[in-house]
Protein backbone atom coordinates (compact mmCIF):
# COMPACT_ATOMS: atom_id res chain seq x y z
CA UNK A 1 0.00 0.00 0.00
CA UNK A 2 1.57 3.40 -0.96
CA UNK A 3 1.67 5.99 1.34
CA UNK A 4 -1.17 8.66 1.19
CA UNK A 5 -0.16 12.31 1.18
CA UNK A 6 -3.06 14.73 1.98
CA UNK A 7 -2.64 18.58 1.43
CA UNK A 8 -3.35 20.30 4.76
CA UNK A 9 -3.14 23.68 3.67
CA UNK A 10 -6.09 23.09 1.16
CA UNK A 11 -8.42 21.28 3.46
CA UNK A 12 -7.90 24.48 6.08
CA UNK A 13 -8.27 26.88 3.06
CA UNK A 14 -11.43 25.25 1.73
CA UNK A 15 -12.97 25.07 5.56
CA UNK A 16 -12.87 28.57 6.16
CA UNK A 17 -14.10 29.63 2.30
CA UNK A 18 -16.81 26.92 3.82
CA UNK A 19 -17.55 28.61 7.16
CA UNK A 20 -17.20 31.97 5.24
CA UNK A 21 -19.79 30.43 2.42
CA UNK A 22 -22.38 29.41 5.35
CA UNK A 23 -21.90 32.35 7.64
CA UNK A 24 -23.35 34.60 4.39
CA UNK A 25 -26.00 31.81 3.64
CA UNK A 26 -27.19 31.96 6.83
CA UNK A 27 -26.35 36.00 7.44
CA UNK A 28 -29.28 38.39 6.67
CA UNK A 29 -27.61 39.33 3.38
CA UNK A 30 -28.06 35.59 2.38
CA UNK A 31 -30.98 33.37 3.85
CA UNK A 32 -30.95 33.99 7.18
CA UNK A 33 -34.19 35.68 7.72
CA UNK A 34 -36.27 32.97 5.59
CA UNK A 35 -34.17 30.03 7.74
CA UNK A 36 -35.33 31.66 10.61
CA UNK A 37 -38.72 32.02 9.69
CA UNK A 38 -39.57 28.36 8.54
CA UNK A 39 -37.64 26.96 11.55
CA UNK A 40 -39.91 29.64 14.10
CA UNK A 41 -37.16 31.18 15.63
CA UNK A 42 -36.99 34.89 16.27
CA UNK A 43 -34.28 37.58 16.97
CA UNK A 44 -35.68 37.73 20.42
CA UNK A 45 -35.80 33.98 21.10
CA UNK A 46 -31.98 33.90 20.29
CA UNK A 47 -30.80 36.83 22.45
CA UNK A 48 -32.96 35.15 25.52
CA UNK A 49 -31.18 31.91 24.77
CA UNK A 50 -27.89 33.52 24.95
CA UNK A 51 -28.54 35.41 28.04
CA UNK A 52 -29.86 32.58 29.79
CA UNK A 53 -26.34 30.81 28.80
CA UNK A 54 -28.41 28.25 26.88
CA UNK A 55 -27.03 29.31 23.48
CA UNK A 56 -23.26 30.35 22.75
CA UNK A 57 -22.31 31.58 19.77
CA UNK A 58 -18.70 31.43 20.01
CA UNK A 59 -19.13 28.12 20.84
CA UNK A 60 -21.59 27.33 18.22
CA UNK A 61 -19.36 28.87 15.31
CA UNK A 62 -15.97 27.25 16.33
CA UNK A 63 -18.05 23.55 16.41
CA UNK A 64 -19.29 25.08 12.74
CA UNK A 65 -15.65 25.43 11.69
CA UNK A 66 -14.85 22.00 12.97
CA UNK A 67 -18.11 20.15 10.91
CA UNK A 68 -16.45 22.21 8.15
CA UNK A 69 -12.71 20.71 8.40
CA UNK A 70 -13.69 17.51 9.14
CA UNK A 71 -16.18 17.27 5.57
CA UNK A 72 -13.23 19.19 3.61
CA UNK A 73 -10.50 16.28 5.44
CA UNK A 74 -13.37 13.46 4.33
CA UNK A 75 -13.39 14.95 0.80
CA UNK A 76 -9.81 15.59 0.19
CA UNK A 77 -9.37 11.61 1.16
CA UNK A 78 -11.94 10.36 -0.95
CA UNK A 79 -10.97 12.93 -3.91
CA UNK A 80 -7.49 11.61 -3.42
CA UNK A 81 -7.85 7.85 -3.79
CA UNK A 82 -10.18 8.90 -6.52
CA UNK A 83 -7.70 10.26 -8.33
CA UNK A 84 -9.84 13.01 -10.55
CA UNK A 85 -7.76 15.02 -13.57
CA UNK A 86 -11.08 17.47 -14.37
CA UNK A 87 -12.49 19.72 -12.43
CA UNK A 88 -15.54 17.90 -13.54
CA UNK A 89 -14.44 14.70 -11.76
CA UNK A 90 -14.08 16.92 -8.70
CA UNK A 91 -17.43 18.53 -8.89
CA UNK A 92 -18.85 14.75 -9.02
CA UNK A 93 -17.58 13.28 -6.46
CA UNK A 94 -17.96 16.31 -4.18
CA UNK A 95 -21.96 16.17 -5.39
CA UNK A 96 -21.78 12.68 -5.32
CA UNK A 97 -20.74 12.65 -1.49
CA UNK A 98 -22.83 15.55 -1.21
CA UNK A 99 -25.56 13.83 -2.20
CA UNK A 100 -25.31 10.81 -0.91
CA UNK A 101 -24.72 11.66 2.84
CA UNK A 102 -25.42 15.68 3.48
CA UNK A 103 -28.13 16.80 1.15
CA UNK A 104 -30.13 12.86 2.37
CA UNK A 105 -29.64 13.66 5.58
CA UNK A 106 -31.23 16.99 5.72
CA UNK A 107 -34.30 15.57 3.62
CA UNK A 108 -34.72 13.28 6.86
CA UNK A 109 -34.34 15.83 9.10
CA UNK A 110 -37.30 17.58 6.64
CA UNK A 111 -39.21 14.90 6.69
CA UNK A 112 -39.15 13.52 10.63
CA UNK A 113 -39.08 17.05 12.44
CA UNK A 114 -41.72 18.56 10.16
CA UNK A 115 -40.08 21.16 9.14
CA UNK A 116 -41.50 23.31 5.87
CA UNK A 117 -39.72 22.52 2.85
CA UNK A 118 -38.13 25.67 2.29
CA UNK A 119 -36.11 25.07 5.51
CA UNK A 120 -34.68 22.01 3.47
CA UNK A 121 -34.07 24.05 0.67
CA UNK A 122 -32.05 26.46 2.19
CA UNK A 123 -30.17 23.85 4.12
CA UNK A 124 -29.82 21.53 1.10
CA UNK A 125 -28.38 24.19 -0.89
CA UNK A 126 -25.35 25.45 1.43
CA UNK A 127 -24.26 22.21 1.47
CA UNK A 128 -24.64 22.04 -2.32
CA UNK A 129 -22.64 25.11 -2.98
CA UNK A 130 -20.34 25.12 -0.33
CA UNK A 131 -19.30 21.68 -1.56
CA UNK A 132 -18.95 22.48 -4.63
CA UNK A 133 -16.67 25.25 -4.13
CA UNK A 134 -14.52 23.06 -1.75
CA UNK A 135 -14.28 20.87 -4.67
CA UNK A 136 -13.00 23.94 -6.62
CA UNK A 137 -10.98 24.67 -4.56
CA UNK A 138 -9.45 21.36 -4.19
CA UNK A 139 -8.98 21.44 -8.18
CA UNK A 140 -6.89 24.42 -8.31
CA UNK A 141 -4.50 23.86 -5.54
Amino acid sequence: MTAVVLNYTEIIIASIISFIIGSLWYSPIGFGEAWRKSKGVTEEKIKDLMEKGEFNIARTMLLELLTRVIRSYVYAVVLLYYSPIHLYDYLYMSLLLCFGFSVTENLGSYLWDMMPFNFFLINAGEVIVSSSVTAVIFYLI
